[in-house]
């Protein structure tokens, strides 16, 4: 299944959850399990192919899944895993998670964006310049972050098409930019007197 298509069909699932989900104000709790659900399918291959395996009857695998998770998730997360198993979606739950998540942010007035650094920064580090950047523009930020040994140092922060490139490659490519404008500029001047005539007095 092409990626287009499976986040298209992700995000129809995502938001059929969020709008069950928000009159009951459950919205982050279902967001908070089906994280923790994700992350086990991440962490844990064999549960992972059980979940997408078609050769697995669809009773029998909700069935193992509401043994295993009943005490743990609410009805309304189980009932919707139930409901991916029936379509045999349950292959899209990382990207439903995915887009879920962006929903409620999303709903919770957040503006997403990026940030790009050399090196990969800690959680808190991301969480504070995500704070400060919100406070500069009267926003929620959400920052993800993305690491590209490349920009050498410095970071790239880009959120809804506001850019800061700060990193030592954009400087570079500055300096790169002011010396080839500082030699045209010479270039000009250097012809300029070698075809002026020299006039020579007294």
């Amino acid at each position: 299944m092409a990626d287009n298509n499976r986040n298209a069909i992700a995000q129809v699932y995502a938001q059929a959850l969020f709008e069950l989900a928000e009159p009951d104000n459950k919205s982050e709790e279902i967001r908070e399990e089906l994280e923790q659900f994700n992350e086990l399918i991440l962490q844990e291959s064999e549960f992972s192919i059980f979940l997408d395996n078609p050769a697995i009857p669809r009773e029998a695998r909700y069935e193992t899944i509401k043994k295993i998770f009943g005490d743990f998730l609410s009805g309304l997360t189980l009932d919707f895993l139930g409901v991916l198993n029936r379509k045999g979606r349950l292959g899209l739950l990382p990207e439903t998670t995915l887009t879920y998540g962006k929903i409620c942010d999303k709903a919770l007035g957040f503006v997403e964006g990026t940030v790009t650094t050399a090196i990969e920064l800690p959680d808190e580090e991301i969480q504070k310049l995500a704070e400060d950047t919100g406070k500069s523009m009267g926003r929620k930020v959400k920052l993800t972050a993305l690491c590209d040994p490349a920009i050498i140092g410095g970071m790239i922060l880009n959120v809804e098409g506001t850019l800061l490139d700060t990193s030592v490659r954009q400087s570079l490519r500055n300096i790169n930019r002011k010396l080839k404008h500082k030699n045209k500029q010479l270039k000009v001047v250097a012809e300029y007197f070698s075809l002026r005539p020299t006039v020579y007095k007294g």
